[in-house]
């Protein structure tokens, strides 16, 4: 399988928290009608934010809607 420049990356990501005990990898923000986005929805799990927040106050992230 042919792997695009965001997936290999996102491996490689996932390579370097396992050798390095983190237990998150931020891959940034995910447009969901955004194509060039798509290889992103097949690592799971992941959380969506909430809601923006200010400066000051604690983000809330939620588990996605499961599809149909």
């Amino acid at each position: 399988m042919a792997l695009g420049p965001g997936t290999f990356t996102i491996l490689k990501e996932i390579e370097l928290c396992q050798a390095t005990g983190r237990r998150y990898n931020y891959l940034g923000y995910w447009i969901k009608e955004c194509p060039s986005m798509a290889y992103k929805d097949r690592f799971e799990p992941y959380e969506v934010l909430e809601r923006y927040v200010e400066a000051d106050e604690e983000p809330v992230w939620q588990e996605p809607l499961a599809g149909p």
